[in-house]
């Protein structure tokens, strides 16, 4: 999308953007009273959004657990409350040691890095406790998310402080790579995209369809279908995130009344919903919608990129 690359006649898209990360200041101790009152609220609130979100694409944790043929699948029974008791096994995203910039432990001493993590599918959340960024793959009409892959892995980088994320959406393999740096004071998250065809999926898809008489060009056909899908999700690892308004501008999109994200590329399709129609993702192809307020922080965006995998210019 950015630009296009051979590599040893693969296809290649590559997709960039920056997430700027608030400066929090938190304090190192809350009172244990307050800790309690807060923990019940936030497990109430995650109740209440999984119950109201039942049909959503939720996040990883919560597809697990709350589906009863998983091994993940904790029953509430009475209790009102829901908490991510499954998956808590997150990554942050932070500078290298020793680089001279303030690191993720710095948090709780002052003005720092807000804890930005990636979750065991690659969801990401820029700071703690707030809202997340995802990418899913729309792949001629169906839609492809990395909590429902089969085939995922997740490593970190060698020379910088990055995070990859490596899964398979039907005839695509996707790439994700996420690294933390500041420009002056501010913190920034990097975010890129890497597309490539699945050589051995395409061309089982492209046998079969051949063999029950549809043509041998099945795959090029696939590779001209897929839309790269930018979420903006009202929730993270540990539960509900209120979000209160989303809006798409030319300067990139503006989170709870602040500019938050930028991308390398316009998207060719947005849709910014206060959730009251269900999951935006299913809306995308429907009226375009460049803001969207909730106040019971539903809010949440679609941005949707077309990109050529068949080789075309």
């Amino acid at each position: 999308m950015a630009r296009w690359v051979d590599v040893r006649g693969v296809i290649s898209s590559f997709f960039n953007l920056r997430i700027r990360m608030p400066q929090l200041w938190l304090p190192a101790l809350l009172p244990r009273g307050m800790r309690y009152v807060r923990q019940i609220g936030s497990g109430y609130h995650n109740a209440c959004f999984l119950e109201r979100c039942a049909d959503w694409v939720l996040p990883y944790w919560a597809g697990r657990q709350e589906c009863p043929a998983d091994e993940a699948f904790i029953p509430r029974a009475q209790s009102g409350l829901a908490y991510n008791q499954t998956n808590r096994n997150w990554t942050v995203v932070g500078p290298a040691p020793g680089s001279g910039m303030t690191g993720a432990g710095s948090i709780h001493r002052g003005r720092g890095w807000p804890g930005a993590t990636v979750d065991p599918r690659g969801m990401i959340t820029p700071f703690r406790g707030g809202w997340s960024l995802d990418f899913w793959l729309d792949i001629d009409g169906e839609l492809y998310t990395p909590m429902q892959a089969q085939s995922l892995q997740q490593h970190l980088g060698h020379s910088v402080p990055e995070v990859h994320t490596v899964w398979q959406a039907g005839p695509v393999n996707v790439r994700t790579a996420v690294v933390a740096f500041k420009t002056g004071t501010f913190p920034w998250l990097g975010c890129s995209i890497t597309l490539t065809p699945n050589l051995e999926e395409t061309g089982k898809e492209a046998r079969a369809k051949a063999e029950s008489g549809d043509g041998a060009e099945t795959r090029a056909k696939v590779m001209n279908a897929v839309r790269l899908l930018l979420v903006i999700r009202p929730y993270n690892p540990e539960g509900f995130a209120p979000l209160k308004s989303v809006k798409y501008s030319m300067d990139g999109l503006m989170i709870n009344g602040r500019l938050a994200l930028l991308a390398t590329e316009f998207p060719d399709r947005v849709l910014c919903t206060d959730g009251t129609r269900g999951d935006g993702v299913h809306l995308i192809d429907g009226p375009k919608l460049y803001a969207a307020e909730s106040a019971k922080g539903l809010a949440h965006a679609v941005a949707a990129f077309t990109v050529d995998l068949g080789g075309s210019d």
